[in-house]
């Protein structure tokens, strides 16, 4: 009956679109998606953060800041080390974030003899303790000698300030587990759309009988998303105030590298689309030469 086959073309047709648009969004969504998760690797920041010059601002500031402590290892590797390992806990490769600095035990003990060299000398009769404070140092010891007695008194070591853990000190409300427990769930929401991407190319050939469909949807997705992101990073970079100086450098040259990885991952899927395309026109050609 001319008008059941009718009613059935139209249905597949409208049903072939409404995949074709699901099936543009979940690729687009991805290919964004997988190339934003390239932030959470230490290779997206390591040039931004040579590049804006941090590295050595940070160094700067340990020699202005540092009240003559100094780390067992420059900025850089601090800086870096202490990247890589945030990133690999909030990644999930970790089971926990180690987050310490560690400082060169003889810049602890001059820190703290210097310290110690502060307290004025005790007068006559005066009591260089009074219960665990320490009023003053008494006259017959040297700054040295003093810090010996103090440190045993409390019962402490300079070998005990030698490692420092940030996390504590600057993550109180444990926001980086939060942080993980987010990644965690955007990681599986990004296989599960890779799953559903598969799955509506599969259908929609079935349905529309001709793969075409699927690979034009592919092709639309890639470069779409190659158009957004370009316009995404021209408008971001627009934005970024001419005050930003270091760190909007840094943040343009972080910006640029995760735009072309998108990129790369849209151009990847157009290229899948004309394989697809290719394949399917090929096809009954190759199947005419067999027989």
């Amino acid at each position: 009956m001319p008008s059941v086959q009718c009613f059935n073309n139209m249905f597949r047709a409208l049903l072939s679109l409404f995949l074709s648009l699901l099936l543009f969004l979940s690729s687009f969504v991805l290919s964004v998606g997988v190339g934003g998760y390239s932030l959470l690797y230490p290779d997206a920041y390591r040039g931004a953060l040579e590049k804006g010059g941090i590295y050595a601002q940070a160094d700067r500031m340990l020699a202005d800041y540092g009240r003559g402590m100094s780390l067992t290892e420059n900025a850089s590797a601090v800086i870096g080390r202490l990247l890589a390992n945030s990133l690999a806990y909030i990644r999930g490769d970790t089971e926990k974030p180690d987050l310490t600095i560690k400082i060169d035990d003889s810049s602890v003990m001059q820190f703290f003899e210097k310290q110690a060299a502060n307290f004025t000398v005790c007068g006559k009769g005066e009591a260089p303790f009074i219960g665990d404070e320490i009023k003053c140092r008494p006259a017959n010891q040297s700054s040295s000698q003093f810090l010996e007695e103090v440190l045993a008194k409390k019962g402490i070591s300079a070998a005990n300030f030698s490692s420092v853990d940030l996390l504590p000190v600057y993550d109180r409300d444990g926001n980086i587990m939060r942080v993980r427990e987010l990644v965690s769930a955007f990681r599986l929401a990004l296989l599960g759309l890779a799953a559903l991407s598969v799955a509506l190319a599969v259908v929609m050939t079935k349905v529309s009988r001709n793969r075409k469909w699927a690979g034009a949807t592919l092709i639309l997705s890639g470069v779409s998303v190659i158009a957004a992101v370009s316009y995404a990073q021209s408008y971001a970079l627009s934005a970024l105030p001419q005050s930003a100086g270091v760190l909007g450098a840094a943040a343009s040259d972080v910006m640029s590298g995760v735009v072309s990885r998108i990129a790369f991952n849209g151009g990847l899927l157009a290229l899948i689309g004309v394989a697809i395309i290719v394949f399917s026109s090929a096809k009954p050609f190759l199947n005419r030469k067999k027989q």
